[in-house]
């Protein structure tokens, strides 16, 4: 019997519960039903992967693989790399397209020179800017997926190995996917989970502390996701199916064992075997290897050729690995060390590649190996894997550091001529410091990690270069060379600041001007165009190896073939034709402000008062387009990354930055993109701006749309908002009374008497939270009534001006119940509030009765969102169906509802019952077919859907076996009450209903 279909018949030994488990989603799937199950060992390698495997490997539904990495320097998304290679490269490639087209709108020839300051200050066009990063690779990928020929399997091993932003994503896929015929498939390991950092060698109880702290300061990139990635796989294991593995039992090992070898041999020797493997079908399988030479076969069993007492078994798991590397010929070991070196899955074409053996000798040392039970085909088919992680640290031990090397080296070489990622270079090459890696190897990386929208990983990338500390130099010197360049006075000397030790470094504010005896220049050619000025290609001249390697003045700077071509700079002023290319300069800025993301790692100001005002007229030299192209990812990666990690990048220059962008790069009049600049920092909750600043934004769009009351309204009721999550209830409540000023008069629009409800309701709840906030400070009583006070007679308002147009709804009795629980809890006169509530709840039972129905709908909502969800309710009626509002959740909201034939449920983030749910349906807009076009763009590279925007308003339909539920999400109340406005003008609701 071959050792693979052995280590298939142990995986699932003793475990036909489980498999049956496991086999049943497997029968779920093939009948159209999707969803997600995770193999979960509850201590140490019990098998899971060999289990999982066993189960996959006979069924004939396609299967995508992705083996998930505890590895230093590795990159981020890697499992999914490894599965969907095409998707993940043309999204990198997408998101790099975007960047460099951003501000495409702010192309004119008038926005350059300077006059660029007062051109921008009039401009009403709009920049562009990308819409919401973190969401775009999760939902284009579900979209990718959803469109892939059905059904198939997803399946990553060790899972609890991946970083933070693999798990989230694969938590992301099991809520998008759960309704198409799709199965997710994982394997973890509770165990490693709470140390995901170390190597799987160090791992466990047995391991002394001091030896695990110790291997976690020597790992080369520092880890960043502990914390988050275990709570994320705790929530997984939580939320998914879960198939839990033990040990093996060991009367089925013994029964098995028994069926393998002869009567001849002993019951004691079988409990000698059960016992080494310690319940694991990986060790019991390396024992029978072990013991391969010493036995003959003897029909369908195994006898052993020598008595068993002669027999020396080994003392350890390692000392039987070894003893079976050693069984391997020299040229199949050597194959295999290559493998172990990728330590990632390999395909034969790209493994053939690296060797200069026949096909015939690779096909020789692939059945060798399965013979020994090393390699093993992945379940798709496709790459071959080790069967178990300790056979590569195995190999690897065998093999001298030395001629480990030189397998490293091609590997490397390898990998750039096939274009893999960077990151898996930058690995290999980290291994040699004779390789030539260096700051090269660690920008492209960190961009391919931006490319990916994962800022921390990045910064993981990026943090390496602190080993050049001679960078940080060679960056400040690159920034007076600049200045240099432009300066009108006489071309004297100019000084190069002298960085001092980090506990020396003084704060931008105090750098001194440049003083003039020394000459500033750093070797690196420009890009010459903003189409050039993107991340580093081995194509250029001058790499930013040979940027920190520079010499220490111009004479001596080495001159590429077009800065041979350029006249040397005079002595004097230079006549006005000889002036420096403005546009030229521009470029060299963005091309040196990209390293900007290694030089300032220590999160020391460099970015001095002499350079910032530098930077403050060179904005002019070049379009907003191209600026923008080169600035936003910079900002974006900064803010990201300074909102996890204070101190990985100085606020100072981050704030620099920003105030760049903001003031000098977009249009003032362009509220839209400040809008969405500021709303994206404030849901990474970066302290670089205020929220009083997106109030002031979205007041000053409300005049900008004075035209469109509606839009007023909305805006209006938007700054309302932020300003009481701020607390500044005074400018809450002037706003809100301007508001309702606005809608008295301009009543006769249709939809305005919505508004003036919300506004109402608003006003109340502004003053209510003012009244509690009142307490907190211990406030005069006087004052505290009087803000009770008028948060009553705001509801009393809110539900008389609902019962004008609705007088049967929920609104107003909820409204004016609201009003009678502050009169009890602050002792006020509620006579009045009383008897107008039992009114409002007479006419909303009477009018559920008298309405004839033809059935019956549920509307689910948060009490933010109540006079939205009354907009549906009245809609509802007048198609004859009887709606039951209920404000938050009772229950699963998927459960089914034979009380109701739809369900509607309005969510926003905001929502204090239903905003954790948001994302869950947020994941599923992703694929839903019935989801508005107006929120969902797509466009296409090499056939493959990318979507473009952020779906995170709108509505669809979700149909399932259980329930028919209509989502509407909005990102916040005042949009929630614009968009039912419209679903109801459109009449939406009745069409399916």
């Amino acid at each position: 019997m071959e050792f693979s279909a052995i280590l298939s018949n142990l995986g699932i030994l003793g475990r036909e519960a489980e498999a049956k488990q496991f086999n049943q989603k497997l029968q779920d799937l093939q009948q159209g039903k999707g969803g997600s199950c995770l193999v979960l060992s509850q201590q140490g390698d019990v098998g899971q992967n060999t289990f999982a495997r066993a189960l996959l490997q006979q069924t004939q539904i396609p299967c995508y693989y992705g083996k998930c990495l505890s590895l230093p320097l590795w990159g981020p998304y890697d499992a999914f790399l490894q599965a969907f290679p095409t998707f993940m490269q043309a999204f990198q490639q997408q998101i790099a397209k975007e960047w460099r087209d951003i501000g495409q709108n702010l192309g004119a020839k008038s926005y350059q020179g300077w006059l660029g300051h007062f051109t921008r200050s009039w401009t009403k066009k709009t920049t562009g800017l990308m819409p919401d990063l973190p969401q775009r690779l999760a939902h284009s990928f579900a979209k990718y997926l959803s469109l892939q020929k059905k059904p198939f399997i997803i399946y990553f091993e060790d899972l609890q190995f991946a970083d933070a932003f693999t798990i989230k994503l694969w938590k992301f896929l099991t809520h998008a996917l759960s309704q198409q015929a799709i199965l997710l498939i994982a394997t973890s390991c509770r165990e490693f989970s709470d140390v995901p950092e170390l190597p799987p060698s160090l791992r466990g109880s047995h391991v002394p502390v001091m030896q695990q702290i110790k291997a976690m300061q020597a790992l080369t990139r520092p880890k960043l996701f502990g914390k988050e990635q275990r709570q994320t796989l705790q929530d997984l294991y939580k939320e998914m199916p879960v198939i839990s593995l033990n040990t093996l039992n060991e009367n089925a090992m013994l029964w098995f064992l028994s069926k393998l070898f002869s009567s001849k041999v002993s019951e004691d020797f079988l409990i000698t075997l059960v016992q080494k493997s310690q319940g694991v079908p990986f060790f019991l399988v390396q024992l029978l290897s072990y013991l391969l030479d010493l036995i003959v076969p003897v029909g369908n069993r195994w006898q052993l050729k020598y008595p068993e007492d002669e027999l020396d078994l080994p003392k350890n798991h390692d000392e039987i690995l070894r003893s079976n590397v050693s069984k391997l010929s020299d040229q199949s070991l050597k194959a295999l060390t290559y493998v172990a070196i990728y330590q990632r899955p390999i395909s034969q074409k790209l493994w053939r590649q690296t060797l200069e053996y026949s096909s015939e000798i690779c096909q020789q040392i692939l059945t060798e190996s399965k013979i020994l039970g090393i390699l093993e085909l992945a379940v798709d088919g496709r790459q071959w894997v080790f069967t178990n992680d300790r056979f590569r640290q195995a190999i690897l031990k065998s093999v001298p550091p030395p001629k480990q090397k030189e397998m490293q080296a091609v590997w490397v070489a390898l990998a750039k001529e096939e274009q893999m990622p960077n990151f898996m270079v930058l690995y290999h090459a980290s291994k040699d410091p004779d390789s030539g890696a260096g700051i090269y190897e660690l920008f492209e990386s960190g961009m391919e990690a931006e490319y990916l929208l994962c800022p921390w990983q990045a910064y993981g990338f990026y943090k390496e270069a602190k080993q050049f500390p001679e960078l940080k130099d060679a960056f400040i010197k690159e920034c007076y060379m600049l200045m240099h360049e432009l300066d009108p006075r006489p071309k004297q000397k100019l000084a190069t600041p002298t960085p001092k030790p980090a506990e020396e470094a003084k704060p931008a504010e105090e750098a001194k001007p440049v003083s003039e005896s020394q000459e500033a220049s750093v070797a690196e050619e420009a890009p010459k165009s903003a189409e050039e000025a993107k991340p580093v290609s081995e194509s250029q001249e001058a790499s930013v190896a040979e940027e920190v390697q520079a010499p220490q003045s111009a004479e001596e700077a080495p001159k590429s073939a077009e800065e041979a071509k350029e006249p040397q700079l005079a002595a004097s002023e230079p006549p006005k034709s000889n002036r420096p290319d403005l546009t030229a300069l521009a470029a060299k800025c963005y091309a040196h402000l990209r390293f900007y993301r290694m030089a300032a790692v220590d999160g020391q100001p460099i970015l001095d008062l002499t350079f910032q005002k530098f930077l403050q007229k060179a904005v002019y030299w070049d379009t907003p387009k191209n600026w923008l192209a080169n600035l936003m990812p910079l900002l974006w990666y900064l803010i990201r990354t300074v909102s996890v990690f204070e101190k990985s990048y100085p606020k100072e220059d981050v704030q620099f930055l920003w105030n760049l962008v903001t003031q000098r790069l977009i249009p003032k009049h362009d509220l839209q993109q400040h809008i969405a600049l500021e709303k994206i920092c404030q849901s990474w909750k970066t302290p670089l701006f205020q929220l009083s600043q997106l109030t002031h934004d979205y007041l000053g769009l409300s005049i900008q749309n004075s035209k469109n009351p509606a839009k007023v309204a909305e805006h209006a009721m938007m700054a309302g908002f932020l300003a009481r999550e701020q607390k500044d209830f005074l400018e809450s409540v002037r706003i809100l009374y301007n508001n309702i000023q606005l809608c008295q008069r301009q009543i006769a629009v249709p939809g305005m008497l919505y508004w003036e409800v919300e506004s109402l309701r608003s006003l109340a709840l502004s003053y209510e939270r003012w009244a509690k906030n009142a307490i907190a400070q211990n406030l005069p009583q006087e004052e505290l009534l009087q803000r009770a006070r008028q948060a009553v007679l705001g509801y009393y308002d809110a539900s008389q001006c609902m019962s004008r147009l609705n007088e049967g709804s929920m609104l107003p009795k909820w409204l004016l119940q609201r009003a009678c629980n502050l009169c009890e809890i602050y002792s006020l006169e509620n006579q009045m509030f009383l008897d107008a509530y039992q009114v409002a709840k007479n006419k909303y039972e009477l009018g559920q009765e008298q309405h004839e129905t033809i059935g019956k709908a549920k509307i689910i909502c948060d009490e933010e969102d109540l006079v939205a969800a009354t907009i549906l309710e009245l809609e509802l009626r007048q198609e004859g169906t009887e709606p039951i509002v209920q404000i938050g959740v009772e229950g699963d909201l998927e459960a089914p509802n034979p009380e109701a034939k739809i369900t509607i449920i309005l969510m926003t983030p905001f929502g204090k019952t239903l905003g954790p749910d948001y994302e869950l349906w947020q994941a599923k807009t992703s694929l839903a077919p019935g989801f508005r076009k107006a929120y969902l763009e797509k466009t296409e590279q090499d056939d493959i859907p990318v979507s473009c925007s952020n779906v995170s308003a709108g509505w669809f339909i979700s149909e399932t076996h259980k329930s028919i539920q209509l989502i509407i999400l909005a990102e916040s109340s005042p949009s929630m009450l614009a968009l039912a406005w419209q679903m109801s003008q459109e009449k939406i609701i009745g069409k399916y209903v």
